[in-house]
């Protein structure tokens, strides 16, 4: 079973179990039994929970292991970066997947380089300056192994690199 649609199925799961009986009966763990209707003025019925999970696979199954295996396949990066004062390099203050990071005061470019090279150039890269005022984040330069992000104002003027908190995010195959 694929780790996010295993993750998702027991999420699912344990929400449905807390929801009500016809939760419980379609989407919940399986395994219990559950009257329902649960009003005492009607018939009940012991019914089998988690029925959406019995063999054969439903379309829940199906679609949750499809997607699941899927994201699976997704590698994400992520980072923190303080740039500093002009003339120091950028710091990593916390990171997964990213080994190194440069900047270029002329171009006012932040550059990435991941640890592990994804498959090609074509996964999901962006970044945002941390604090109150909004940035337009533009991915200049990418290869499989590192991208290059530049950021904007409103007015589409091309920010100060120096001085900032960068938090960086990519997703793809690796």
């Amino acid at each position: 079973m694929a780790f996010f649609s295993g993750t998702v199925r027991a999420s699912i799961r344990a929400a449905a179990d807390l929801v009500g009986a016809l939760h419980k009966i379609s989407l919940g763990t399986p395994g219990t039994k559950v009257k329902y209707p649960t009003s005492i003025s009607q018939p009940q019925f012991q019914l089998d929970s988690g029925g959406a999970w019995s063999a054969p696979p439903s379309i829940v199954q199906y679609v949750l292991d499809h997607v699941g295996a899927e994201l699976d396949l997704a590698h994400a990066t992520w980072a923190y970066i303080t740039t500093n004062a002009t003339g120091i390099a950028p710091t990593i203050q916390a990171a997964r997947g990213v080994g190194a990071s440069s900047k270029n005061e002329a171009t006012d470019v932040l550059s990435v380089a991941l640890s592990t090279s994804y498959i090609n150039n074509y996964y999901f890269a962006s970044g945002l300056v941390d604090g109150a005022t909004p940035y337009i984040c533009g991915v200049i330069t990418k290869t499989s192994g590192a991208y290059d992000l530049r950021f904007f104002d409103a007015a589409g003027a091309a920010i100060d690199i120096n001085n900032r908190s960068v938090v960086c995010l990519s997703v793809g195959r690796v």
